[in-house]
């Protein structure tokens, strides 16, 4: 006896991040390419990593309902919470700790410059210890400019990578970086103040994330057609004289990772019975 399986395919899930795009930008691209035709013939499922309460995709992007019903949102994911020591190296109430990290570094020089710049100009009013990480991508004529503009700054690291990001992050008192989904992720579940500059182009993802985390008090936004040294030190000032956990809301679902695993089986699950219905079929035809 032969079993035609020929009409078996793999369950497929294609899972999405919370933002894409600009959301009418999105829905240019999306109606373009027929994204949703492709969605409603060859996948079972959409996850996003996110949920709707922040940014509703489904809202935004204008949905059919094909796809709607294809889709679960699961909460968001991080790689997880910092259990290292916070290693206090204050001497005085006013001096405070800040990681400024630009990513991969491909676009990170504007605000690790204007960061250095603003410690050269002593703008900011507290005594700052500074470990700034350019990132390994970030052109060496760029990193050479950023050192040289280093020199002679008091208490300050600068470093292209760092292995040790989980204890950088563990013994910030405030964090100023780009808006990419991992870094956010990673500083609101560890409850660090932060200070987001993203970036806007080529894609408007990270300024909209941004936006929305600061809608909810998880951190402050800085444009980057608005960054400056007085702002950004006006703005680092403001966070860490009022530099206090208990002003940052517990918002988000970090369950993304359970959440998938859950649909994944339910999805699993649910193709294990359709096939075994189609080969009980086609037993009894032949």
């Amino acid at each position: 006896m032969r079993i035609n399986r020929m009409r078996n395919r793999p369950a497929l899930a294609l899972v999405l991040r919370d933002i894409l795009d600009a959301p009418e930008t999105t829905r240019q691209i999306w109606a373009k390419h027929d994204y949703h035709g492709i969605i409603r013939r060859c996948y079972d499922m959409l996850l996003v990593v996110g949920q709707p309460e922040i940014f509703d995709l489904a809202h935004e992007y204008r949905f059919p309902e094909a796809s709607r019903h294809r889709l679960r949102y699961c909460g968001y994911i991080h790689h997880k919470k910092s259990t290292h020591r916070h290693i206090n190296r204050k001497n005085s109430p006013n001096q405070f700790s800040v990681l400024v990290a630009a990513g991969g570094g491909g676009d990170g020089f504007p605000l690790i410059q204007t960061y250095l710049e603003g410690l050269q100009r002593q703008l900011s009013g507290l005594q700052l210890h500074s470990t700034v990480i350019t990132g390994p991508e970030m052109p060496a004529d760029q990193q050479a400019q950023l050192r040289e503009q280093a020199t002679g700054i008091p208490n300050l690291e600068l470093l292209e990578f760092s292995p040790q990001m989980e204890e950088q992050l563990a013994g910030a008192d405030l964090v100023i970086c780009m808006g990419g989904y991992n870094t956010l992720c990673e500083t609101v579940v560890n409850r660090k103040r932060t200070i987001v500059i993203p970036r806007t182009q080529p894609v408007e993802e990270q300024w909209i994330r941004a936006k929305h985390f600061a809608n909810r008090g998880l951190l402050e936004a800085i444009h980057p057609d608005n960054l400056s040294p007085e702002t950004l030190m006006q703005t680092i000032d403001r966070n860490l004289t009022h530099l206090s956990d208990d002003g940052l809301p517990d918002v988000l679902d970090f369950n993304g990772l359970e959440r998938m695993h859950y649909w994944v089986n339910q999805l699993l699950e649910k193709q294990q019975t359709e096939t075994l219905k189609e080969e009980t079929l086609s037993c009894m035809h032949y």
